[in-house]
């Protein structure tokens, strides 16, 4: 006879194991950041390297996530962790921000830009995914 109970208990641990990931929640958040960014591209002309663009943008997200994880640590008030957050979003933090362009390596071209020149929808990917790995970082 045929254990129903122990096929739905393979069955729930094999999807369990399936979900996990093994990624650090601010490379999460840098993998989300490019596929969202990747899908705003209008330019059929133009393909990200999403791998690759993964691995430049991680380390500026991990200093949000470190800047949260030092927050906590100085155990910071509510009113100046909602303050952080409210800078976090401004436009004259996210103004502040530069960003290099690559396009094929920087032997071959290297743009400066500044994040001001982007969408609005760009800016709110970016912004939304400060917030994310900064919250991700006090909440560890």
């Amino acid at each position: 006879m045929f254990n129903f109970n122990r096929l739905s208990l393979v069955t729930v641990v094999f999807v369990l194991s399936a979900c996990h990931s093994n990624m650090l929640p601010y490379e999460e958040i840098s993998k989300r950041y490019v596929y969202q960014s990747a899908n705003e591209d209008s330019d059929p002309n133009f393909q990200t390297n999403k791998h690759e663009s993964i691995k430049l943008i991680t380390p500026f997200f991990k200093q949000f996530y470190d800047l949260g994880i030092e927050d906590k640590k100085n155990k910071i008030s509510k009113e100046d962790y909602e303050k952080k957050l409210n800078y976090l979003s401004s436009n004259e933090f996210i103004n502040s921000i530069e960003s290099r362009e690559q396009f094929i390596s920087e032997k071959v071209h290297v743009e400066t830009k500044k994040v001001e020149n982007e969408s609005t929808r760009q800016k709110k990917i970016m912004i939304d995914a400060i917030l994310a790995a900064y919250k991700a970082g006090y909440n560890e």
